[in-house]
């Protein structure tokens, strides 16, 4: 009421009007959206009308093509990056399953012999059994007879680590370590122990691995150990590492146990990644996507890893990630290429149709530019491509004839009335004459 309302303009105390104000479009964006229409509006005045069905053709039939192949595209790479981690998971899953069956398996048969052995009479000391002469040779059958030829050691021992052995490979300085080492951990922790080492004669890659035998108490009296050759391991590593995978085995500690032919470069980038050092964390299935220092470049990797658990180690599968892309593009391409040979057809069906199209209508339009000068004789022959124009000219011939007729109407009339008044001119004349020729 302090104010008057014409001239009112809001203040800082207004925000809300203020932001009407605004938002409201002003004289300048007005002024501009117009001159746009009418720049527009001059574009399509002066284009033909076989340009202008030729450019609608066109945008019809690629703005519709665009559209599906883009979304076809993002759509396929969505489909390919979810493809290529399952194909990980899978890979990841399906070896660890496999080794911690074999190595399960093992364990059982282990556990089963030195059991067996407890219950074999006679009764008495467990160290009197294990220097019994048979035992010795039931090894070496057990060994030869073995189906899968998977065991290629067997050893049962006492709580002081002596009692018989036998075994189908070399007894080498590094496998004595392994033995000597599951035997201190089962011994110490009463529960299987696992080394993996790789045979220095063969380069062929074993499993050590020693269980614990207890009485009827849950106390340890005997151990049983066995070498446990990985053959199937190794195929499945070797199937799976075919082009860009890879494939790891690593321990607890982050190691690598087994790189199937990898550089040391490249175990040393595989060790320090990030997949193996969250695995070393926290052991369970992971996927990331991770970056290797490789020849002083950086490559992002895909990867999965997943848990061996009865030895604790992990199987790690990775390929480069600028594959998924590669296909992707390629996909792309193929697109393009799709989408290319369309267009140029849909060019093609334009400029037919145009060529179609655009002939009666420059004969009708220049028929409608001669009738406009008076000419009204001509006609407009009957073609086209639809009924319509047919029908179009017919009626616009129709009227040309009309126009003609009215015309030559007219023209008589014009005449007549012409003769008419100079007729009655002449006898107005001839009257005055015959009476005063003067």
């Amino acid at each position: 009421p302090d104010r008057p309302v014409l001239g009112w303009r809001p203040s800082q105390k207004d925000p809300l009007s203020a932001r009407i104000i605004r938002l409201a479009p002003g004289p300048q964006t007005t002024s501009w959206r117009r001159s746009v229409m009418a720049f527009l509006t001059r574009i399509l005045q002066q284009l033909k009308l076989r340009h202008l069905l030729f450019l609608l053709l066109l945008v019809a039939g690629i703005v519709p093509l665009a559209v599906s192949s883009f979304l076809v595209v993002r759509q396929n790479r969505e489909i390919l990056e979810t493809q290529e981690k399952t194909h990980l998971t899978r890979s990841a899953q399906f070896l660890s399953l496999e080794l911690n069956q074999q190595l399960l398996s093992t364990q059982r048969r282990l556990t089963q012999l030195g059991e067996t052995l407890l219950q074999v009479p006679p009764e008495g000391e467990v160290g009197e059994k294990l220097r019994q002469e048979w035992l010795q040779r039931r090894f070496e059958t057990l060994l030869a007879l073995d189906p899968d030829a998977e065991l290629a050691a067997v050893r049962l021992l006492n709580l002081e680590g002596r009692g018989p052995y036998a075994a189908m490979v070399r007894q080498t300085d590094e496998l004595v370590a392994a033995l000597d080492a599951t035997f201190a951990s089962v011994r110490d922790h009463r529960s299987a122990s696992f080394e993996f080492l790789v045979l220095p004669d063969s380069g062929e890659p074993v499993a050590v691995l020693a269980v614990p035998i207890l009485s009827s108490e849950g106390t340890p009296i005997l151990f049983a150990q066995g070498v446990v050759r990985l053959r199937r391991m190794e195929a499945v590593f070797h199937q799976e590492t075919q082009g860009d995978v890879e494939v790891y085995l690593v321990d607890r500690t982050g190691k690598l146990l087994w790189w199937g032919g990898a550089s040391a470069e490249r175990q040393r980038a595989v060790a320090e990644s990030r997949l193996v050092q969250d695995f070393v964390l926290t052991p369970l299935n992971v996927t990331l996507e991770y970056s290797l220092k490789i020849g002083g470049r950086r490559k992002r990797m895909l990867g999965r890893i997943s848990p061996v658990e009865a030895p604790g180690w992990g199987i790690a599968v990775q390929r480069p990630a600028k594959l998924v892309p590669a296909a992707v593009n390629q996909m792309v391409i193929n697109t393009i290429i799709s989408s290319g040979t369309l267009i140029l057809l849909a060019l093609a069906i334009a400029a037919l149709a145009t060529r179609k199209v655009s002939p009666p209508n420059q004969e009708m339009s220049e028929t409608t530019h001669e009738n406009a000068e008076r000419k009204f004789d001509k006609r407009v022959e009957v073609l086209g491509p639809s009924r319509e124009f047919h029908e179009l000219a017919a009626d616009f011939n129709r009227m040309s004839g009309h126009l003609q007729d009215h015309v030559d109407q007219l023209r008589a009339a014009a005449q007549a009335n012409r003769e008419l008044f100079i007729g009655s001119m002449r006898s107005f004349v001839a009257a005055i004459d015959a009476k005063d020729p003067y």
